[in-house]
């Protein structure tokens, strides 16, 4: 977990299992930017990126250039509602809630966790972060009985 502040322009890796069942099981991993430090309304619990997440990525993790979470894929814009308030199809405007809010909540309860065992922060590869990614996320499905 990254204590660092998200910064604008930020490069990100973001892992999930997009369109399950549609695609393939394995992992998929997208980069792309932090595009915007506030969600929708300016809610500041969430920031913008412009990595492709598709219905599927949602909980997925969001890690900076360290290989660090910084953050939760949360939603992505729906074209139909923009389309209605601008006439415009949206592109690649996904948001994600900042890992602070999380990690607010993991002190707040005294949840331990497994801290940072890098020597040195350096930063990695996109196949390297890749890999993180890909180690770090898990495919859960659920459904109604």
């Amino acid at each position: 977990m990254s204590n660092d502040k998200i910064t604008l322009g930020e490069k990100i890796i973001v892992a999930g299992f997009p369109l399950s069942g549609k695609l393939s099981d394995d992992v998929k991993i997208n980069s792309g930017i932090v595009s915007g430090l506030s969600g929708m309304s300016n809610d500041s619990s969430l920031f913008q990126f412009d990595a492709a997440v598709q219905p599927g990525n949602s909980g997925g993790p969001v890690l900076n250039e360290y290989g660090e979470w910084i953050g939760i894929v949360a939603s992505m814009a729906t074209d139909d509602f923009f389309y209605e308030i601008s006439g415009q199809y949206p592109e690649n405007v996904n948001f994600a809630i900042k890992g602070s809010i999380p990690l607010d909540l993991i002190n707040e309860k005294n949840i331990e966790t497994i801290k940072n065992f890098f020597l040195f922060r350096n930063k990695l590869t996109t196949e390297e972060v890749a890999i993180l990614a890909k180690e770090s996320a898990v495919h859960l499905t659920c459904t109604k009985k």
